[in-house]
């Protein structure tokens, strides 16, 4: 089975514009994105998904850069990107990461694929319906046909901006499977969050990289858990920042 992933990635975030470019060691966030994702042997091809607005030239730049295909197209329909892509593509799985989860793993994410490939579900993700992952690990993995029966069926506003929202909040059209990650990637009782969506985000991941990014490797998930877990001046920094919800 083809398996493809799709970063979606856009200039105009409303907390934190321009977040998926900013520097963390002198490189965008997401050219490291970028490099994890070429780390998982189970991905066929690699896209980012961006919008046709002028303001995300300079990631398709970026992506020209790594080497790595650019779709653009809708501002709001995140599901007509998904679907387009997957669709010329041919794909039969599909990853689905964001560009604001700079220290996702690229060991979960073989991981989850080989279950997908291995298991006859539509659907896979350790984050449906539960709040215990840690933010910025996720990673979600279903199959074209869902994809395709989203898009057509999918009409609400929600279920185009968040493309896989009409696949978990219909359990009774999907087979859901929520894989069950090890105790360290659960965000409790500390609450970590190592996505980017505000300042204090980005503040956070910038200490992690700053103490343990090397050039020409990547920071790895567990040590950066780690870290963040025996230093409570870390958790402080954006421990008053809530997720916003669908």
């Amino acid at each position: 089975m083809k398996t493809i992933c799709i970063i979606q990635a856009r200039m105009g975030s409303e907390r934190l514009p321009g977040k998926v470019l900013k520097l963390l060691n002198g490189r965008p966030m997401l050219g490291h994105i970028l490099d994890r994702v070429k780390m998982v042997g189970a991905i066929d091809s690699i896209y980012v998904a961006t919008t046709s607005l002028p303001e995300d030239d300079p990631i398709e730049d970026l992506c020209a850069a790594h080497n790595v295909s650019v779709y653009r197209g809708s501002r709001d329909d995140v599901l007509s990107r998904y679907y387009d892509i997957a669709a010329a593509e041919k794909a039969d799985v599909v990853v689905r990461i964001t560009g604001d989860c700079p220290l996702v793993h690229p060991q979960l994410i073989d991981t989850l694929i080989s279950f997908f490939h291995e298991h006859d579900y539509d659907y896979v993700s350790p984050r449906v319906n539960d709040e215990d992952l840690i933010r910025g690990l996720d990673v979600e993995v279903f199959s074209f046909r869902s994809l395709e029966k989203a898009y057509t069926e999918g009409h609400d506003p929600r279920d185009r901006e968040h493309v896989t929202y009409f696949i978990y909040s219909h359990p009774h059209k999907f087979k859901i499977y929520k894989y069950t990650v090890e105790e360290i990637y659960k965000c409790h009782p500390e609450n970590i969050r190592l996505c980017v969506d505000t300042p204090e985000d980005f503040q956070l991941i910038s200490e992690i990289y700053n103490h343990l990014y090397r050039p020409g490797d990547i920071v790895d998930t567990d040590a950066a858990i780690a870290w963040v877990r025996q230093s409570p001046q870390l958790l402080e920094i954006n421990a008053g920042i809530r997720q916003k919800r669908v």
